[in-house]
């Protein structure tokens, strides 16, 4: 898969069907407020937003808590127009490969994913050899 920054041509074209999922997974927002977003974070330097035929992938540097000395790069979402579809979840491991690619540019040794991605971990696993798990516990508040 050819990936590029995200661009507003990107969001014509994969709008229909990246849209209403990320308001399925962020409730709060709306159509006007997704786009907003959208155009907000596609040219930080924090964060790189790609695109590539039938996929998106977000990613993020963050700083785990005030403490830490490095920042980590966490995945946001990584999707595709058909999940159902193998040939573009194994074509959208080209956006994990550049996440990577980038997170080594500046020099940080963490990378946060799976929480909402359409690549299995299995697939993961077996493309970087070292994925680790750990599980954190929380309380739900309300």
């Amino acid at each position: 898969m050819d990936t590029h920054r995200f661009s507003l041509n990107d969001l014509s074209t994969q709008a229909p069907w990246f849209i209403p999922r990320l308001i399925k997974v962020y409730s709060h927002l709306t159509e006007r407020s997704a786009a907003t977003w959208l155009r907000n974070v596609m040219d930080q330097s924090d964060t790189l937003f790609l695109a590539g035929d039938k996929g998106l992938s977000c990613t993020s540097l963050v700083h785990p808590d005030t403490f830490s000395p490095k920042a980590v790069i966490q995945e946001r979402f990584t999707w595709v127009a058909d999940p159902a579809d193998k040939d573009q979840v194994k074509e959208a491991l080209a956006f994990y490969d550049a996440a990577y690619r980038w997170g080594q540019g500046l020099g940080v040794n963490v990378f946060l994913l799976c929480e909402y991605s359409d690549v299995p971990a299995e697939v993961l696993r077996e493309r970087f050899k070292r994925v680790l798990t750990r599980q954190q516990s929380f309380l739900r508040v309300s």
